[in-house]
């Protein structure tokens, strides 16, 4: 049902977020540790120690509510769509009629001779 793909995509996209967040969490911060005001890193490891000193674990998922407000509804309609389009096309393949059988067909005159050619 579509209920029960979008629910596997919310699981699906949730559990993702949830393992890599904070190494996106890392990867921005090492992206605007260049900006004005902003606290100058020098690796991955330096935003890491300085997260966990200054917030603690819970510091390496900060503003993750809002990323999975947007991620979660869009990948959930990418299951959906997908698993709509899959059906679809599974049900088309079945309504095609078997293709004709080649075992019998005559193979066209020569233009030049006019003889049929004959397969070696």
């Amino acid at each position: 049902s579509v209920v029960a793909v979008l629910g596997c995509g919310m699981v699906s996209s949730s559990t993702a977020m949830l393992c890599t967040y904070p190494l996106n969490l890392i990867r921005t911060r090492l992206q605007a540790s260049g900006m004005p005001g902003a606290i100058a890193y020098t690796s991955a490891a330096h935003v890491f120690r300085e997260t966990l000193a200054a917030q603690g674990p819970r510091g390496l998922y900060a503003g993750i509510i809002p990323n999975l407000l947007k991620v979660l509804p869009a990948t959930s309609i990418s299951y959906a769509v997908f698993d709509f389009i899959d059906r679809s096309n599974k049900t088309a393949s079945q309504q095609r009629p078997p293709p004709p059988d080649d075992s019998e067909k005559v193979m066209p005159t020569s233009r030049v001779s006019g003889r049929q050619p004959t397969l070696a």
